[in-house]
């Protein structure tokens, strides 16, 4: 979030006007998880998927409508990006976490392609689809976190019960 001094304005969800300029824009993308909590305010980073073919789009759009403070490329196919935008007084910068695919330790477990293959709108931005969301979750948790936080287990609970017998599927199908 950022806030404009002394201005009597409400400040504006930077993250949301984030993701307008990538509606804008036309990259393909969607929010992986902890969509919720953009509508609140209440969010220290964004993890986005990308299509691929949209990386240099992203990048041009990013050049142009944001100062880049800081830039990490992680895995093969992740980058980590704290901006701020150009257009205004900004004195919190933005997280924004994009990966193409989700990896880890060079093993590819979810495509870009599987990521946004069921994307849909949501309070007019583009979340990834429940199976894509409970996947991604699980591996990230277990893989790259080895715990899973009680949020985000409790988060895990509800997207099985909503995808029913197709959650036991899933978790079979990367964890044996």
């Amino acid at each position: 979030m950022y806030l404009v001094p002394d201005s009597g304005i409400a400040p504006r969800n930077a993250y949301l006007q984030f993701l307008e300029h990538l509606n804008a824009t036309g990259v393909r993308y969607a929010v992986l998880h902890g969509w919720e909590s953009l509508l609140s305010n209440d969010v220290s980073d964004l993890d986005l998927v990308v299509e691929a073919r949209d990386l240099s789009l992203l990048e041009a759009s990013l050049h142009n409508h944001y100062q880049i403070l800081s830039m990490l490329h992680y895995e093969a196919t992740g980058f980590a990006f704290v901006l701020l935008p150009t257009d205004c007084n900004t004195f919190s910068p933005l997280n924004i976490d994009v990966i193409t695919d989700y990896r880890w330790r060079g093993c590819i477990f979810l495509t870009g392609g599987e990521l946004l293959l069921n994307r849909h709108h949501w309070q007019n931005f583009w979340v990834v689809g429940p199976e894509e969301e409970f996947t991604y979750l699980l591996l990230k948790k277990i893989y790259d976190k080895g715990t899973i936080p009680e949020h985000k287990r409790a988060r895990l609970q509800l997207l099985a019960r909503h995808l029913g017998p197709n959650a036991s599927g899933l978790t079979a199908r990367h964890f044996g």
